[in-house]
């Protein structure tokens, strides 16, 4: 796992604990997943868990039944706990309200040892479908993606992210194109049929007529520098 002072380690394990005594399903994602499944260490200050919707309600009413100074800071999708500067967040969709935490992925989970506890880890493919929409001036996530197809990009379940993605298949494509450029050497790990797939989309979508709405869907990639062309340039948000 990343190194982290010990007081975070024991204020990340005090609430690990706490939602491990819910029996309610979680996994977790972030910088320990990305950790976990590429020996990368970067900084961190943060330990995300993801849960379904559902049972959103339990684990952060649990939290504040112990004690646990614990904020809804999007009843959409984030209750945060925060302790020095470290914080535990408790997710279960992402900040564009586009991924849904399902029952898959429990069943495509697998299980790691942290602070002491068997938990389970976010799939793969979920943690890159996280990260493809962060992409905000001061959070871009690209280097933890290329990072992740580059270490487990031959193990990594293509058709189950192509559907996850299906919708912003463009998105997918755009980060394959980044991982070639930085990794040219590597390229082969993306696998032929999708990037002809994605290509063939490209070429048919070449010879579609141009949308009559004046669409920007950068909103879904940063909540703060797309404002201007929604306020001022007169485009509409569309998922």
């Amino acid at each position: 796992m990343p190194k982290n002072q010990s007081a975070a380690r024991d204020f990340y394990g005090r609430i690990l604990s706490i939602i491990i005594k819910t029996g309610v399903p979680f996994v977790i994602g972030g910088g320990f997943a990305v950790y976990e499944y590429t020996s990368f260490n970067r900084p961190t200050n943060d330990l995300d868990v993801f849960c379904k919707a559902g049972d959103f309600p339990k684990i952060v009413a649990i939290l504040k039944q112990t004690g646990i100074d614990i904020k809804i800071l999007d009843e959409r999708w984030l209750a945060q706990v925060i302790e020095a500067k470290d914080h535990v967040d408790i997710l279960f969709s992402s900040p564009n309200y586009i991924i849904t935490v399902d029952d898959s992925w429990f069943e495509n989970a697998v299980y790691i040892k942290l602070l002491g506890y068997q938990v389970k880890l976010i799939p793969k493919e979920e943690l890159i479908w996280c990260k493809a929409y962060i992409q905000d001036r001061d959070h871009y996530d690209g280097a933890d993606i290329n990072h992740l197809i580059l270490i487990t990009g031959r193990q990594l379940n293509w058709k189950r992210l192509l559907v996850r993605m299906e919708n912003h298949w463009e998105i997918l494509l755009s980060l394959i194109l980044n991982f070639r450029f930085v990794y040219p050497s590597e390229r082969d790990i993306i696998p032929n049929w999708l990037l002809e797939e994605l290509i063939s989309r490209v070429k048919y979508q070449i010879q579609n007529p141009i949308p009559q709405d004046k669409i920007c869907r950068g909103p879904l990639l940063s909540r703060t520098q797309y404002k201007f062309d929604i306020t001022e340039l007169g485009f509409e948000v569309l998922a």
